[in-house]
């Protein structure tokens, strides 16, 4: 190869790692430009949160819809009950009670499962419930490899769910983690009246469950803001009201 060549070669080298050197970069912008297009819009992906902080998230998401069906049973309808104090519509009152006990079920599933994936053993989830081992882990393996199915590949919530029933929460809190805990800040702040835990009826309940999970101080962000993340990549939208 004569000196001619060598230098076309070489010259073809060069020009071929600027063009590299140049599409890595215009790379890097349209990402940059990508995220501050989120950030403008107001939404941001959803930060990579644990898989013990998801966990948490889908515990909190059941005690919820748990909170809000028990809390339904609690007033009377205007035109529930017959002047005889009977109700209306016989059956109803017990299909609602049934929806708690389902709801119920799921919450204490998530419960272990939250429990699971934070580390626990199955004995020390049977020796919390009074169990052997074994019976533990029969008892929830089942739902523990539900969580892991959806963390490895959410649902869409439209799918087969009617929208806001219990498997159309658990798609959508798996897929949009984010947006589900900062509805679940809105719903906590709504419901917050200062006297947690049965304290109002001096039962004792506050001193044993405030002291488990936490002092009355919920602050603004009660649920999203003990989520943990893998990284403290920015990842924020703008807080919106939801039902």
């Amino acid at each position: 190869m004569d000196q001619t060549d060598q230098t076309d070669q070489t010259d073809q080298t060069d020009r071929t790692d600027r063009t590299d050197q140049v599409d890595q970069t215009d790379q890097v912008d349209r990402t940059d430009q990508a995220a501050q297009d989120g950030k403008d819009s107001g939404v941001v992906g959803d930060p990579p949160y644990t898989d013990a902080a998801l966990a948490r998230l889908a515990m909190a998401q059941e005690a919820c819809e748990l909170a809000r069906l028990a809390r339904a049973a609690v007033p009377i309808g205007e035109h529930e009950l017959r002047p005889d104090g009977t109700v209306r519509s016989p059956g109803a009152v017990l299909a609602g009670a049934a929806d708690v006990l389902r709801a119920a079920y799921r919450f204490f599933e998530a419960a272990a499962v939250c429990e699971r994936t934070g580390g626990a053993s199955w004995q020390l989830v049977g020796d919390v419930l009074g169990v052997e081992a074994q019976t533990a882990q029969a008892r929830f393996a089942a739902a523990e490899s539900s969580f892991a199915e959806q963390l490895r590949s959410p649902a869409d919530p439209g799918e087969g769910e009617n929208p806001g029933g219990p498997g159309w929460w658990r798609a959508y809190t798996a897929g949009n983690p984010l947006e589900a805990a900062l509805d679940l800040d809105d719903w906590v702040l709504r419901h917050e009246d200062g006297d947690r835990y049965g304290d109002r009826y001096g039962d004792g309940y506050g001193d044993k469950y405030g002291d488990r999970y936490g002092d009355g101080d919920l602050g603004t962000a009660p649920v999203s803001g003990g989520l943990a993340r893998l990284s403290d990549g920015p990842a924020r939208r703008d807080r919106r009201h939801h039902g």
